[in-house]
């Protein structure tokens, strides 16, 4: 195992780019063993040296379910923010999202918390970070930069995206009506509506369901070999698939819908959700 970690940060020094078989490492077996050596890559002086720590100890950790191994590889990436390579800090963000609520022990929490009272860099997902594991006593903080004019419309958003995921209704509210007025077209099925999805607020759920049922093609095609536009419902269905319990159909790990037939798929979600009213909402991950 040794030998294999070596080979790996022996490629990376010299730049070699040598495709190397890494699946040793993320036997159930070694994964605490790989923690350990692989944590100490990521103060390197080499840029590239800490972005495959990084990148490694994400692996490892998707594919543990020790609990002590995934809370030990978040308090990892969490470190990472003084970097001063934004390539390292901005991977280290990317990971972060895919994490669920118990990979943040209570030091990570904290971290958390410093974060968005500073205002550190890549404020947006800390923000994002600090509302999916409900740190409401952030609450006042948040308000106070939003009221203080001085963030960016990026991290303003975020930042009512935030206080909406822990339960704020005027926040939700902003968010649902600034979304809505930007109408329904592919560009903001794509790009907006993973915020109200982020948010896991009925209210914002409800207008998605909406949106399921219309009937009226409004969206592009992400085939390139089909031509004119598409409901918007398709999408829709990818989104809620992962995050509504018991939901009607299941996706795979790229985001796409296991079915055949997605007219059908979008025929059986509708009578659903009309079956299912009281559907409810996952709030274990943050995306």
């Amino acid at each position: 195992m040794n030998r294999k970690l070596e080979e790996i940060l022996d490629n990376v020094r010299d730049r070699k780019n040598a495709s190397i078989d890494e699946s040793v490492l993320y036997k159930t077996q070694n994964h605490n063993y790989v923690l350990s050596r692989v944590e100490t890559w990521i103060t390197d002086s080499l840029t590239e040296v800490r972005i495959k720590a990084l990148k490694i100890l994400n692996n490892v950790a998707t594919v543990s379910d020790n609990q002590s191994v995934r809370q030990k590889t978040v308090s990892l990436f969490l470190s990472v923010y003084g970097d001063q390579n934004s390539k390292v800090v901005n991977l280290s963000g990317d990971c972060l999202i895919n994490y669920r609520y118990p990979d943040y022990d209570e030091a990570s929490k904290n971290l958390v918390k410093k974060y968005v009272s500073q205002k550190s860099f890549g404020y947006a997902n800390w923000l994002k970070i600090a509302g999916f594991l409900n740190l409401n006593d952030l609450t006042s903080v948040i308000k106070e930069k939003i009221y203080a004019g001085t963030l960016s419309q990026k991290d303003k958003f975020a930042a009512y995206l935030a206080l909406a995921r822990m339960g704020d209704g005027e926040a939700t509210d902003y968010c649902l009506n600034s979304i809505k007025a930007a109408g329904i077209n592919s560009s903001v099925v794509y790009d907006l509506l993973p915020d109200l999805v982020y948010t896991r607020q009925h209210k914002c759920f409800d207008y998605l369901i909406e949106i399921l049922e219309n009937n009226e093609p409004l969206c592009e095609s992400a085939n390139p070999n089909t031509s004119g536009r598409i409901l918007c419902g398709y999408r829709i269905m990818e989104f809620l698939a992962p995050v509504i319990e018991k939901f009607p159909l299941q996706t795979s790990s790229s985001g796409d819908l296991l079915s055949g037939d997605y007219k059908q798929a979008l025929k059986l979600v509708r009578e659903w959700f009309k079956a299912n009213p009281g559907y409810t909402i996952k709030t274990d991950r943050l995306r």
